[in-house]
């Protein structure tokens, strides 16, 4: 993922490795990288038939708001076979074989916090804004007639990649990944900003009302909640990563942490968002 605000360099990198790259090279409608709940599973996949022959995919990033489809992403990185159809034909199998490559101004919604989507997730900033009076127009042409040169690095670099057996990411790409991470995670946000975590076992808060305070926090920070199930499975593993636990009796609580007064539910009014399951 390629990120950055504006006027640094990213889609003419992506442009021209896909110039150079020719029929190797194709993009993707960001729609179809949406988490996208009017799609079914029988429809056909037009916008997806082209990319098992590609090697480097590039899209764009889904409108604000809009989180990416998780599942999808997991299949066309695994490996694995996945079913695609163009209109009017059967589903055919194929091996995804490709690196999507995704430019975003805004960094899209992610909100599985696991390693399996996680692992598949490399952010790379790009911090330097160039001033308007130092853009060069002609830069794109200047780096077509550079096309052989651009091709001879890129094959130095996959025979250093094979020779490494893998990528060796920057310490800058992985601090920007982590940050990514973290500030993906609803559920660590919320621990961090609405509870004390006082790891005083007389401390305790029934998983209910922690819910209650949950969705408070989303309310006052304009996030749509996870729902009750989603929630009450990751919370196990955030108090693991805070240092409080999941008490053992037969009423769901939690024990060591105390919600910060402005997020209590019990004198602060909350509504349920439209978080689902």
């Amino acid at each position: 993922m390629f990120y950055g605000e504006g006027s640094n360099g990213k889609s003419t990198l992506v442009d021209i490795i896909a110039r150079v790259m020719g029929d190797y090279a194709t993009s993707v409608p960001v729609m179809s990288l949406v988490n996208d709940t009017n799609r079914k599973g029988s429809e056909a996949t037009p916008d997806l038939i082209r990319l098992p022959a590609a090697r480097f995919v590039r899209s764009a990033e889904p409108k604000e708001g809009l989180p990416l489809d998780e599942s999808l992403i997991k299949d066309m990185t695994s490996g694995e076979p996945v079913n695609v159809r163009r209109l009017n034909h059967e589903f055919v199998e194929v091996y995804p074989r490709f690196k999507l490559v995704i430019s975003c101004n805004r960094k899209p919604k992610i909100y599985g916090n696991d390693d399996g989507i996680w692992r598949r997730v490399t952010m790379v900033p790009f911090e330097v804004q160039i001033p308007k009076e130092e853009r060069d127009k002609e830069l794109p042409a200047k780096l077509w007639r550079e096309a052989p040169g651009i091709l001879n690095w890129m094959i130095e670099g996959a025979v250093d990649f094979l020779a490494r057996g893998a990528l060796q990411a920057p310490d800058k790409i992985l601090a920007a990944t982590q940050e990514y991470r973290d500030e993906s995670d609803i559920v660590g946000a919320f621990v961090r900003a609405a509870l004390e975590v006082t790891r005083n076992p007389n401390d305790t808060v029934e998983a209910g009302s922690l819910y209650s305070g949950f969705v408070t926090y989303c309310n006052k920070s304009a996030i749509t909640p996870l729902g009750k199930n989603t929630f009450n499975r990751r919370m196990p593993k955030a108090a693991e990563s805070f240092g409080f636990e999941k008490g053992k009796s037969s009423v769901s609580l939690y024990t060591g942490i105390r919600i910060r007064p402005e997020y209590d539910p019990s004198r602060t009014p909350y509504s349920y968002g439209a978080g689902g399951e």
